[in-house]
Order: C-alpha cells, then sequence, then structure tokens
C-alpha cells in the first residue's frame, strides 16, 4: 500500500523511540519553526528527507526506478578536445538520471560480463557521459523518483528510506552515537534483503551485485 512522505517520515521517527508524530501528507506542508509542538522533528524532516530518498535510490538498483534510454550523442572526438585519446564519444547526461548504471550498445545483453567502461564528468555547464559506445548508446539508470505514490509501493525501499533518515535526524533529535550505528547498519541490512529477495525471484545479476557493492562504498 502507498503511504505519504508523513508517514514514512513518523516511521523514522518511531524508530528512534520518538513519539511526536507529525501531521499532514508531504514534507514541504510542515509547518515552519513555532508554528506547531513537534518544530525539531519537522524541522529535521525537512532537512533530510529529499536527501535521504536520493541516497536511498542510488545505493541499490530498485527495479521500480530502473530505465533503459538512448542517449543524446554530443560530441565525437576530432583529436582537439582535452579528452582526446580517453574516449571516443560525449553523450548528455539524461536530466531524469540520478546515478547512471551502464552504458550499452544496441542489443547488448544486460549481463555483458564486460560492462562498456564510461566516466561522468562535468562540462562548462553541466555533467556528460564520455565511452567509447559509439552513436545510439543506450544508457541504463536509476530515475530521480520524486513522487511518492511511485516509490512508496515497495516496502523494501521504504523501510530502508526509514532506516536512513533516522539515521540522519539522530544527532539532531538527541540520539546518542551507539544507537545511530545501529540504525544505520539497520538500514545495510535492509539494502542486502532486498538484493536477496530480487535473487529468489530471478537468476542471480553480477551487475546488480556489482552496482550494490560500489554504492555501498561510497561509488
Amino acid at each position: 500500500m502507498a503511504l505519504t512522505e508523513i508517514q514514512i517520515a513518523n516511521m523514522a521517527l518511531a524508530r528512534l523511540g520518538n513519539t511526536n508524530a507529525l501531521t499532514g501528507t508531504t514534507v514541504s506542508s510542515i509547518p515552519t519553526l513555532g508554528e506547531d509542538g513537534f518544530a525539531i522533528e519537522g524541522q529535521q524532516v525537512v532537512a533530510f528527507y529529499s536527501h535521504c530518498r536520493e541516497r536511498t535510490l542510488r545505493d541499490y538498483p530498485w527495479v521500480f526506478a530502473s530505465k533503459l534510454a538512448e542517449l543524446d550523442l554530443r560530441v565525437t572526438d576530432d583529436g582537439t578536445l582535452p579528452w582526446s585519446g580517453r574516449w571516443t564519444y560525449e553523450y548528455a547526461y539524461p536530466s531524469d538520471a540520478l546515478l547512471i548504471r551502464a552504458v550499452r550498445s544496441p542489443g547488448e545483453a544486460r549481463d555483458n560480463p564486460k560492462p562498456n567502461p564510461f566516466e561522468v564528468t562535468a562540462s562548462t555547464s553541466d555533467r556528460v557521459i564520455r565511452t567509447d559506445v559509439p552513436d545510439g548508446a543506450i544508457g541504463e539508470y536509476t530515475l530521480n523518483i520524486t513522487t511518492v505514490g511511485i516509490y512508496s509501493d515497495d516496502p523494501k525501499f521504504v523501510s530502508a528510506l526509514a532506516w536512513l533518515l533516522a539515521f540522519e535526524m539522530a544527532p539532531g533529535l538527541g540520539v546518542d552515537a551507539a544507537r545511530q550505528a545501529q540504525v544505520f547498519q539497520a538500514y545495510i541490512t535492509e539494502l542486502h534483503s532486498a538484493q536477496r529477495s530480487d535473487a529468489n525471484e530471478d537468476q542471480p545479476n553480477e551487475e546488480q551485485d556489482g552496482s550494490f557493492v560500489t554504492a555501498h562504498r561510497g561509488g
């Protein structure tokens, strides 16, 4: 069942032993300081909710947030570019992407044991993807999903998000460091649980395992 942002935030607060439940449905509707009795809790949720949603999306290749789309070719190396000799093609970074997980040739199998190298870097005004995959390259990436009705339908994602939000809010709510460490470990455990569930529903996917390990290590 889909939950609201406030229901997810209250789940996070409850996991810290905080019983000051917030009211409303969206984080943007949380009253500002002095307008309700739970100003501290509300401000912590406002400060960390979006960050935690994006980080939880990045830290695991959630099926509901995965997308395949042809990339927009910007530049082909002509030997005069600062990156000449390193890469052959430069593509625009998709506007709806949160994390690029792979760059594929048309028709390439998703379980390719030798994924194509690529680099995400900055151009003069935005991010770009550089690779040797020719025109027609397909990007596999995680969508930056902001619609709560989409991501809250996945109970494991919701649980992971609530644990990470609890972790980030812990210092501001006076929770001790030992409990904060336990909360973060619960977040990691939830990611591993999602990984096991995916493995049980489909054939093991080494690329997904690699994505999770990279995210866990801060990649």
